[in-house]
């Protein structure tokens, strides 16, 4: 008797631990471009919040950001890749706490496209990481000759341009789009499928003609850059441990770059505001709730606490009659 008592108290534990750990899920939410709808609300909370440090400066100029368009922002190191062969997207971080990185879009008070601004987030707090002016601002470009102005990072606002890069006849979808940053030698678009592996700069506008024009860097595009990315890395290393022989206690100083930026130019780019109409994202994006098995758990361990009750009362009958 004592072992059936314990193994249904062990069963009925165990299906109440099931039951009150929350309902599970019929599907989990697809990650596309864009950060999740919850996420962005979070985060468009705090960029409008006195405690962001950009936020008086941007009410200043009566600039707003684009809640549709915060964006997580990825990165893939060129030394990993030209070391290991492998090609690994990680979500950029930045400060000593591996804080994520968005960037988002920015627009004046009618609309018209402002400038991107990345930022991340510790405490609860959002944190300025680079501000990037369009040229509706020219005051912040005040006594620069041919300034570029870098395009929107809005995935809708390239959606057209991409799918014709791409030789799409629909947009790509947004599961398979992710905005990228790549050890300061451009920034844009990784767009990767079963099919496709391009990397679309987000790209410059300005008033000079660039030599090129909407760059499209394939996955051999690439593995050139990181062949010479390491070559550069490994001479500067080079030089480094000659230097450090010859200024022993002495912090090396490197002021160089390992790659050159990649100067890409854009043939169009769109102003999209509505960004989730203009793409077809449900706005209720969250997966629903499957209450079935949350349901039929909470049957069964009623159940087994009845039987478990039952078997309590019966043991005690029968020690009682045992007793007489």
């Amino acid at each position: 008797m004592k072992r059936i008592k314990l193994i249904l108290t062990i069963v009925f534990i165990l299906t109440l631990c099931l039951t009150v750990s929350g309902p599970v899920y019929a599907s989990e939410e697809k990650e596309m471009v864009y950060a999740d709808k919850k996420t962005q609300n979070e985060l468009y909370s705090m960029l409008n919040s006195s405690t962001f440090d950009l936020y008086a400066a941007l009410q200043a100029d009566n600039l707003m950001i684009v809640k549709e368009s915060i964006t997580r922002v990825y990165t893939i190191s060129l030394l990993k890749y030209a070391q290991s062969g492998s090609f690994e997207v990680e979500p950029m971080t930045s400060g000593v706490d591996k804080n994520s990185v968005y960037i988002a879009k920015v627009v004046t008070s009618d609309g018209a496209y402002a400038g991107n601004i990345s930022f991340y987030v510790n405490n609860n707090t959002a944190y300025n990481l680079l501000f990037s002016p369009s040229p509706v601002l020219s005051d912040y470009y005040a006594g620069v000759e041919n300034p570029r102005y870098i395009a929107s990072c809005s995935y809708a606002d390239h959606a057209q341009r991409i799918q014709g890069m791409v030789n799409r006849s629909s947009f790509v979808p947004v599961e398979n789009v992710k905005y990228i940053v790549i050890d300061n030698v451009t920034q844009g678009f990784l767009v990767e499928d079963e099919k496709t592996f391009n990397i679309i700069p987000a790209g410059y506008m300005s008033t000079e003609r660039f030599n090129t024009v909407d760059v499209n860097l394939t996955s051999s595009d690439l593995s050139d850059l990181a062949s010479e990315y390491l070559e550069n890395y490994n001479k500067q290393m080079k030089e480094r441990e000659e230097w450090a022989s010859k200024h022993p206690n002495e912090e090396w100083s490197f002021t160089g770059a390992y790659l050159s930026p990649i100067i890409s130019g854009v043939s169009a780019v769109d102003n999209i505001n509505n960004i989730y109409e203009y793409l077809n994202i449900p706005m209720n994006d969250l997966p629903k709730e499957d209450t079935s098995p949350y349901i039929i758990s909470a049957i069964f361990a009623v159940l087994c606490f009845a039987v478990f009750l039952t078997t309590i009362f019966v043991i005690k009958k029968v020690k009682s009659r045992k007793r007489k």
